[in-house]
């Protein structure tokens, strides 16, 4: 009888699956799914002028093999690069026609591509099945874009990528740059046009620009062809500091790669303090010793001779005393 009895439940088990199995579609993929195909012009310049009008990018739709719930990207990538590190413009569901404004366009890009430059770009569609891992692409599209960003002169042959802008985009520049010394002359951020001073004045191909090296603050009027320049920096004094008085600041030195102002070199026991363009209108102490600055606050000891690397952190009020 117990025999009879599993003999009969699978008989009724198989007629169940059966059953269910009749009643689902089967859903298989396309061996060589159909891939969107993307239109998009050979060369774009984007205008700051024209950041609200509107840029439309079409592709034709995936084809799957199936009724399938896609999710399309507009992807960028510098040319040759195999879109390994991809920008992601925009992405939507069912919808391969992207549309935005130039401006959405144009930040998007310049998280990664330089502000004010063409760059040889590559563009694709990707299509991809929501909840797996099934994806195609598009061929991708050789195009040049021309990006901006706020009206700017850059320093030409400058590696830290340093530049004036106009921020009320009315003829005039201003900004923080750190020289070493090296002439330079800037670039025009919207047309490539460079500048120069020559015999004081601002001219278009002028003579290179020399400062010594520090810190300057720059405004330069293209609307009346000045350049104004007043040192802005930081730099160490005190009894630790030579000449060992208090009467002569070092200047410190910029560190592009950590944002800090730096100095380098064999100071005495003593003390110092952290001043701003030789003057103590705008000084830094440290009255409980713990790394932290404050205006006007007690001179920093240094404990014995030697070779030291001392940093300054502005921004957060830090430093570092480092015996080397």
């Amino acid at each position: 009888m117990k025999k009879l009895t599993y003999i009969l439940f699978f008989a009724l088990a198989g007629v169940f699956l059966y059953s269910c199995e009749s009643d689902i579609e089967k859903v298989q993929v396309k061996a060589s799914p159909v891939a969107p195909v993307l239109t998009v012009a050979e060369s774009i310049t984007l205008d700051r002028d024209k950041a609200s009008d509107s840029l439309t990018f079409a592709a034709t739709e995936a084809d799957f093999g199936f009724q399938a719930a896609i999710t399309y990207y507009l992807e960028a990538a510098v040319a040759g690069t195999n879109f390994e590190s991809p920008i992601e413009i925009a992405s939507q569901e069912l919808n391969p026609v992207f549309k935005m404004t130039v401006s959405e366009f144009n930040n998007a890009l310049i998280q990664q591509i330089p502000e004010s430059q063409t760059t040889n770009m590559e563009m694709r569609v990707r299509a991809a099945v929501n909840s797996s891992n099934v994806e195609v692409s598009s061929d991708a599209k050789q195009v040049t874009i021309r990006t901006y960003g706020p009206p700017s002169l850059y320093l030409v042959n400058d590696a830290h990528g340093q530049r004036l802008v106009s921020a009320n985009n009315d003829g005039v520049y201003t900004g923080w740059i750190y020289t070493d010394g090296t002439a330079f002359t800037l670039r025009n951020g919207d047309n490539d046009k460079i500048y120069g001073l020559t015999g004081g004045v601002v001219t278009e191909n002028g003579d290179p620009i020399v400062l010594a090296k520090d810190g300057y603050q720059i405004t330069v009027n293209l609307n009346n062809s000045t350049f104004d320049s007043a040192v802005s920096s930081w730099g160490i004094i005190g009894s630790a500091i030579p000449p060992y008085d208090w009467s002569e600041d070092i200047t410190m030195v910029w560190d592009f790669d950590n944002n800090v102002w730096t100095i380098t070199g064999d100071f005495v026991q003593g003390e110092f303090k952290f001043r701003k363009d030789d003057d103590w209108a705008v000084n830094f102490g440290d009255n409980d010793f713990d790394g932290s600055l404050e205006q006007d606050g007690a001179n920093i000891p240094l404990s014995a001779d030697g070779n030291y690397t001392i940093t300054l952190d502005v921004d957060n009020a830090t430093y570092t005393v480092t015996k080397n």
